[in-house]
């Protein structure tokens, strides 16, 4: 956690996240540059979400006292068919968000729009 990357994914169905789940930062490295998620952990958050009958649609982590940009590195060690959400962290709080989504049309990850909404009340 902060000042280090924090990663995880945010699973649910349809385009509709219902449940985040925090992943280890596995790097060997500055932690508070880099993310590593191990695949064994995120073999088992994608089990779990078809357990409860969802997919893994995100894949997150933030850049601590940086912007919320997706950098070479973070494309590098991407997977295509996974989108990211990339958190701007400063001070300890969240200051922006974006997403970004591969485009194979492009051969790149280009930003793409997400929606934050308030949970429907409780009736």
């Amino acid at each position: 956690m902060y000042p280090e990357e924090c990663c995880g994914a945010l699973l649910g169905a349809k385009d509709r996240v219902e449940r985040l789940i925090r992943l280890a930062n596995s790097s060997e490295t500055d932690r508070r540059r880099r993310y590593r998620i191990d695949p064994a952990e995120l073999l088992d958050a994608t089990q779990q979400a078809r357990k409860l009958g969802m997919d893994v649609l995100t894949v997150y982590h933030s850049h601590p006292d940086s912007e919320a940009y997706f950098s070479p590195e973070d494309a590098a060690n991407a997977c295509p068919w996974y989108r990211y959400l990339v958190v701007a962290v400063r001070d300890g709080q969240i200051r922006a968000a974006k997403s970004y989504q591969w485009d194979a049309a492009r051969g790149s990850y280009v930003e793409c729009e997400f929606k934050i909404e308030s949970p429907a009340s409780a009736e």
